[in-house]
């Protein structure tokens, strides 16, 4: 049996350390097909798929209303509610939970719920969440250096993002402040 990739745009892409950690599902079938109707310009495959309780499809139908695409309009609060959905089996739909909430999309910003998402993200094996929450903690100068050891400690796993921020965040002079 040969498996096909998700199309492109709904492709996980990023540093070697994100691989290494999450493994996200392969598309089965019906999923694939959906992603194609979805690239194409017809979400609505994809949205029954998501609607029925597919939690593969809730995360690529958030994917597509956060970012939009070429025939799709970008729908940012339709968008976390998918990933919310999404959220209670897929580790990265957990990690853009908490952009949603640090962004206060769909709401007002909510830091404490942010964190939590971070952190239940992070704790299923998604390492861009541990530099994420350390990125929002830094602009807290109370909590910065409990930031930028989050930082760090993806850095020092592998994570490039994660080693540019803490790289930044020294250049900078705001580490260890």
């Amino acid at each position: 049996m040969v498996r096909e990739r998700a199309p492109r745009r709904f492709r996980h892409t990023g540093s070697p350390a994100f691989a290494q950690v999450w493994k996200a599902p392969t598309p089965g079938p019906a999923l694939q097909a959906a992603l194609k109707s979805a690239e194409a310009g017809d979400p609505a495959p994809l949205t029954k798929l998501a609607n029925g309780g597919d939690a593969n499809a809730q995360y690529y139908a958030g994917v597509l209303y956060l970012f939009g695409g070429p025939k799709v309009v970008k729908d940012p609060a339709k968008g976390c509610a998918y990933e919310q959905k999404a959220s209670a089996h897929r580790a990265d739909a957990m990690h853009l939970v908490g952009l949603c909430y640090q962004n206060g999309v769909g709401g007002p910003p909510d830091r404490v719920k942010a964190e939590a998402a971070y952190t239940r993200a992070a704790a299923l094996g998604f390492p861009k969440s541990k530099c994420a929450l350390g990125q929002m903690l830094m602009t807290d100068p109370a909590q910065a250096p409990r930031g930028l050891a989050l930082c760090e400690e993806s850095a020092k796993a592998g994570d490039a993002d994660a080693q540019t921020t803490v790289g930044n965040a020294y250049f900078s002079g705001s580490a260890g402040k």
